[in-house]
């Protein structure tokens, strides 16, 4: 049976020496190997593109985008989306 599950998967970075790009790379083929049809794109690319070149993309708004990086660099798209990010610190805020 084939999987109806897909997702929009924005990443921050996709380069092994940043850890937001190595857990993107190795999320984006876990979801592939897992059954879900997944389209990878990168925020620098999206981040200043006009509404109807958006939609261009390739990127499908109808599903759920998760975009994994610094909260900063969040951009909205149309849709659901979902921001995945990390915090390092050796303590937490007060």
């Amino acid at each position: 049976m084939r999987s109806t599950l897909a997702c929009n998967w924005i990443n921050y970075r996709m380069i092994e020496e940043d850890g937001y790009g190595r857990f993107g790379v190795r999320m984006v083929r876990a979801l592939a190997r897992a059954g879900v049809r997944v389209t990878p794109s990168l925020s620098q690319l999206l981040a200043d593109l006009p509404g109807d070149l958006l939609r261009m993309t390739g990127l499908d708004f109808s599903r759920l985008t998760i975009s994994l990086m610094p909260p900063h660099e969040l951009r909205p798209v149309p849709g659901r989306q979902w921001l995945y990010t990390m915090y390092e610190a050796t303590r937490l805020r007060k």
